[in-house]
């Protein structure tokens, strides 16, 4: 991100301008604590996007989110980050992700 440019719009790259269905954080119904259960079915359906072209990052230091993901929602690629998420994570959750590809 450089100055003049906001989250909203680095996440909102590459989709048609004005779709949020991306964007899936909290826990206001219909979402909830259980990332795996909500959040994952919910955009999935709303992106038209397979599970196994998913990434999920979580700095939950309280519970297993990305267990649960990954038994849940089978091909989710993903990463504990319980530090926030940092640039050796994104890189190593990447390289994860091409591996899962071959």
């Amino acid at each position: 991100v450089v100055p003049g440019v906001t989250m909203l719009e680095v996440f909102c790259t590459g989709w048609k301008p004005g779709f949020l269905g991306h964007l899936q954080v909290g826990r206001t119904p219909p979402l909830s604590s259980d990332k795996a259960s909500s959040h994952f079915p919910a955009l999935r359906k709303a992106t038209e996007v397979p599970y196994d072209e998913m990434i999920f990052f979580d700095d939950c230091g309280w519970g297993d989110h990305c267990g649960k993901v990954e038994r849940q929602c089978p091909g989710v690629v993903t990463m504990r980050t319980p530090d926030g998420l940092q640039f050796h994570e994104f890189e190593a959750c990447l390289a994860k992700f091409a591996a899962t590809k071959k």
